[in-house]
């Protein structure tokens, strides 16, 4: 047996098992935590999806797309990773090559330190975060495509995307442009 019965908040049909009369569950249309009625209220024939079970009264409610979250973080951590790395990079060139290298010039600073018997310090901070900005670009891109996906509060997401997408952008713009 089963009981029937609309959402007091969307007003749509939802259908609970026995074991949730008088429990608080998910209604599937607006995500709310709604009682259900200890019997049938709703009268109307045909298909009637059921309420999504939840463990605790309030966790369909909160509304939280954390997916969304993590994925607007991850784009924060990328950004920082990013800029850490091209921090890193500018002080041992500038020390070496001055304020305006011509491109040859840093082409036999870079191939003098890939032919070194061992890699400076710098080089190696300069790999570590820019394979941290690079993993978290890659996670929070997922996490975006997953926090848009969902239906409610895609706000983070779509700032993530927006903060992902600018580095890619910027860079196509910066080879297209040229220096």
């Amino acid at each position: 047996m089963s009981i029937q019965f609309a959402c007091p908040s969307c007003r749509n049909p939802i259908e609970v098992d026995d074991a949730w009369a008088s429990g608080n569950v998910a209604c599937p249309y607006c995500r709310n935590t709604v009682l259900a009625p200890a019997t049938s209220t709703y009268l109307h024939s045909g298909e009637i999806p059921q309420a999504c079970e939840i463990s605790h009264p309030g966790a369909a409610s909160a509304g939280r797309n954390v997916v969304a979250i993590v994925a607007l973080a991850l784009s924060c951590l990328w950004v920082a990773g990013f800029v850490s790395a091209m921090a890193i990079v500018a002080t041992p060139l500038q020390e070496a090559l001055g304020d305006n290298p011509t491109a040859e010039q840093l082409q036999s600073f870079l191939q003098e330190q890939a032919n070194a018997a061992s890699p400076a310090s710098w080089i190696v901070s300069f790999g570590v975060a820019f394979m941290v900005a690079g993993a978290a670009w890659i996670a929070g891109l997922v996490c975006a495509i997953i926090g848009v996906s969902q239906r409610r509060r895609r706000g983070f997401a779509i700032a993530a995307f927006a903060v992902l997408s600018a580095g890619p952008i910027l860079f196509c713009a910066g080879l297209v442009l040229g220096p």
